[in-house]
Order: C-alpha cells, then sequence, then structure tokens
C-alpha cells in the first residue's frame, strides 16, 4: 500500500486499542494554532499534513516518520513532506505559537482526540528535544467534524471561543493512540533500533571486531508499513466510533468516477509493455482500478487506454479521494525498467464538480492522462445482467458487446468478439468487466446492448438482444428492463444506494 493513500483508516474515525501504551495521563482534547480560518477548514474538509496538502506539482508521498515530523523546520513548522498534523496538549504553548510564529493573528483550534493521534514524546522518548510543545501528532488528516470549537487572535488578543456546529459527537467516547514506539521512523542505522523500547520492533545481529562486540538492528519494516499495521490492527470489538454515516438520502451523494486512463507516452516506444497500478483512496478505503505484474504486462500503444477495472464500489467523494498511479515499462534488455507514470490525483472539497477533469500525471519516460468526473449528487448503480433466452440454447454461445453511459461518460460492460464466444444459460448472469457506476440524479444511465449467440453451423448466427434503453436512478429501489432481439432476450437488473 503506498504511504501517500493511508488515510482512509483515519477517516473512519476510529478509537484507539486499549493495548495502547500511554506516556501520561490520556488526553482527550488537543490544541492546534494555525492561520487558517474556520470557513476554509470547512471548505477543504480538514486539516492535512503538509506532505499530502496538494501544494506542490507531482508532491512525493509524505514521509511517515514521526522522528523526521518532530524535527520540523528553522522557523517552527512542519516538514514539508510531513504525514502527520501537529497538535499540543498545552493551551499556553499554542498561545505561545501564534504570537511568536504566526505574528499575534491566527485562530486556536480546540479538537477531540482519535486513535490517530499519537504522543510524540512518548513515542519517541529522550530522542525528542522538544519537550515544551507538548505534541500530539496526527497520523494523517485532523477531519472539521473532530474540531470542538475555535478561538480567534486578533494582534495577540484572544476573542471568545465559537463552538464548531458541525462537531460530530461521536468523538466524545474518542480515545488517543498514546505512546507507539513502532511509530518511531527513526533511521535505520540509529541507536535507537538498539535500545528498549523500539528494539521489539527491530532485528539485531552482533558484529564481532577487533574491539569489540557491538550490536547492529535495524527496523523490521518501514515507517509506512508501521503505521498500516497500527491503523490496521485496531481490534473491531474496541472500535467506539464508526465510519461516518455513508448512508446516501434521496437526493444523492457525492460521488467519483473514472472512465479512463490514457496511456499518452511509454518511453517514446511503439507499443511498450505496460505494468503497475492504479488505485482510488476515499474515506472508505483503496480500491485497485488496474493492477498488473511485470510477468503479465499490457503491449500498449501511445494513446491507447489502459484496461480499467471495478471498482467494486463507487467512489466517495464526501471526504476527498486520491487516485495513485504507479505505472512502468518493461525493458527486454538489461536496463532498468522504466517509469511511466507516478504521482495522483487529489479531490478536495472546494474543486470542481459535475464537470469532466482530464489530468496528466507524468513519470521520468512517459506520461498519463486519467479522466474522471465528480457528481455533487449522484447514485451507485449496481448492475446485474442475465440472459433469459439465447436462441433457446441451454447454453447459448455468447459475445458481443454492452455499453453502459452516462452524461458524463461511458464504460464497456461486456466485449466478446465471436471467436471468444462464452457459454451462459438461461437465468445465469454475464460476466461483467464492472458492475457499479456512480450516476448522476439529473440524468440518467443508458445502455447500449448487442449480443449475439454464436453458431457453429453454416447457418447465420442469431441475435439474441440489440437495443438502448435507458433506466433513471432512485435511491433504495431496483429497476429492471427487458432487451429484445430477434432470438432472444435478456434483463437488465440495477439496484440504486
Amino acid at each position: 500500500m503506498n504511504h501517500t493513500k493511508i488515510l482512509f483508516w483515519w477517516l473512519a474515525f476510529i478509537c484507539c486499542s486499549s493495548r495502547a501504551v500511554l506516556s501520561q495521563s490520556p488526553p482527550t482534547v488537543v490544541y492546534r494554532a494555525d492561520m487558517l480560518t474556520p470557513e476554509d477548514l470547512k471548505r477543504q474538509g480538514a486539516f492535512f499534513p503538509r506532505g499530502e496538502d496538494q501544494t506542490r506539482p507531482n508532491q512525493p508521498p509524505a514521509s511517515l516518520s514521526l522522528y523526521n515530523h518532530v524535527g520540523g523546520t528553522l522557523t517552527g513548522t512542519g516538514r514539508h513532506d510531513s504525514g502527520y498534523v501537529s497538535t499540543t496538549t498545552s493551551l499556553n504553548f499554542a498561545r505561545r505559537f501564534v504570537a511568536n510564529v504566526l505574528g499575534g493573528r491566527g485562530y486556536i483550534y480546540r479538537i477531540h482526540v482519535s486513535a490517530n493521534f499519537i504522543d510524540a514524546q512518548g513515542t519517541l522518548g529522550h530522542f525528542y528535544r522538544h519537550t515544551e510543545e507538548a505534541e500530539v501528532a496526527s497520523l494523517g488528516r485532523i477531519h472539521f467534524s473532530q474540531v470542538l470549537g475555535w478561538t480567534e487572535v486578533i494582534n495577540n488578543a484572544e476573542q471568545s471561543e465559537v463552538l464548531n456546529p458541525e462537531y460530530d459527537s461521536r468523538f466524545d467516547t474518542a480515545s488517543w493512540g498514546g505512546s507507539q514506539p513502532q511509530l518511531g521512523g527513526f533511521p535505520p542505522t540509529h541507536i535507537a533500533w538498539t535500545m528498549d523500547p523500539w528494539r521489539a520492533f527491530a532485528s539485531c545481529s552482533s558484529l564481532l571486531n577487533k574491539r569489540d562486540d557491538k550490536l547492529k538492528c535495524s527496523p523490521l519494516k518501514s515507517s509506512q508499513a508501521f503505521a498500516e499495521d497500527f491503523l490496521a490492527h485496531i481490534p473491531e470489538a474496541e472500535t467506539q466510533i464508526t465510519r461516518p454515516d455513508t448512508t446516501p438520502s434521496e437526493n444523492g451523494r457525492e460521488l467519483a468516477e473514472v472512465f479512463w486512463v490514457r496511456i499518452d507516452n511509454i518511453d517514446g516506444e511503439k507499443p511498450g509493455d505496460l505494468y503497475g497500478s492504479i488505485t482510488a483512496t476515499d474515506d472508505q478505503g483503496k480500491q485497485e482500478l488496474y493492477k498488473k505484474d511485470r510477468a503479465n504486462y499490457d503491449s500498449i500503444q501511445p494513446g491507447e487506454k489502459a484496461f480499467l477495472i471495478g471498482p467494486p464500489r463507487s467512489i466517495s467523494a464526501a471526504g476527498g479521494f486520491t487516485i495513485d498511479l504507479s505505472l512502468s515499462d518493461k525493458d527486454s534488455d538489461p536496463s532498468p525498467d522504466d517509469e511511466v507514470s507516478y504521482g495522483k490525483v487529489s479531490w478536495k472539497h472546494g474543486d470542481a464538480h459535475d464537470a469532466v477533469q482530464e489530468t496528466k500525471v507524468p513519470g521520468k519516460y512517459g506520461e498519463a492522462t486519467v479522466n474522471y468526473v465528480v457528481m455533487s449528487k449522484a447514485a451507485q448503480a449496481q448492475i446485474d445482467i442475465v440472459l433469459i433466452n439465447g436462441d433457446k440454447e441451454k447454453p447459448a454461445d455468447i459475445y458481443g458487446t454492452i455499453l453502459a453511459a452516462t452524461k458524463f461518460g461511458q464504460h464497456q460492460l461486456f466485449k466478446k468478439a465471436d471467436s471468444e464466444h462464452i457459454d451462459i444459460s438461461p437465468g445465469q448472469k454475464f460476466p461483467l468487466e464492472r458492475s457499479t457506476m456512480a450516476v448522476p440524479m439529473d440524468g440518467n444511465l443508458a445502455f447500449d446492448v448487442d449480443v449475439w449467440d454464436y453458431d457453429f453451423d453454416p447457418s447465420p448466427n442469431d441475435q439474441v438482444a440489440k437495443e438502448n434503453v435507458e433506466l433513471i436512478p432512485k435511491i433504495g429501489t431496483s429497476s429492471k428492463k427487458l432487451v429484445n432481439g430477434k432470438y432472444g432476450q435478456v434483463e437488465i437488473s440495477v439496484t440504486w444506494s
């Protein structure tokens, strides 16, 4: 898992394991001093780590090393590549930060903790050099609904606190992650890995030299892997706060649809040998859109589109999302494979809705373009297509095409040449390339069906279904349409959610 995509875990608002080691009486409230106005914070939906804020083109993956994060910069702000957001248990330190770093103007946000809030001093021990900061570092974003309230500071004068009307009271029972030594993120050769408690998360060996025996230790996993394990293994039974309610209203919800990814340049080759992955990560998790290992590459010409799979559910835009590309061209000679596209497309609140976007994601030796749309009010269509009659054959030898389209774009659901015909019996579902689509509430889902039964004798092949039909989204219901042909029939069924 790419470490920039770990954000979905804490957007689930999970609470910490009771086995977390605490270095002090657990706080429930922390503070963050920031220039960001409450209006802008609400618009973007969260405090983002600097390494995830998309303020720089082709922003590299964020660092999940807490050791590097607390090192900060000479100005007192966080590192540009950090995957953490700083908060403090000390209101006085937050006040001093506004006065000394922000020039006496800004906001002090009061925030309820949750499982991704890590005790910096407890995790780093005596290697933590900024004890006066009393830092609690949020592993990833801090959602706006986690903010209890804010106090504006004008010329070093504090105004009255304003309570956040959108605070989610489910955080009331949340607790922090406490001390997590495995999240220290010390450099691989750092002496900390030879010491307790960090040694429990390292691999050690003795090195005999002429002078003495020395213990050499290095971490068992990368910072990103330790972070993923921490967030992923919080026991379900100890979860106090559930994921945000994603039950859609009848008016629809914010959903995204990726229609295609075009390979514009693949190391100047015609064709190139494409492999790698494309994933989409939202507040409900990560899903694969494309995955090919090196041994099973796709031969692809410049300008052709990668064969996307899934996803099994629509991409939620409620908490923002990212589309990550890591694509390479396989070289047959001894030279290293070539990076074709490496980076991500990020969308957050305030970005464009209801208009198709095309974003280029370059690599060192190529480039890809992502075509997608974010719909402000949409429904998820769960699609099933069943053969009713295939020229009265059991099974029928089915081939042809089925396309599904909205006003924003289309997907190929089924495509088989006559030489690729497959056996499908009456009552059996078609094996679709994808079975979900996001559909705008003010539009429809249109199907173009052209399906045939292959005949092995000299007679012409038989038309099973050939028709264009449309279904209107209505959340909480199911729709069905029969599609007819001269010698058969199929049924399209859509469940709207």
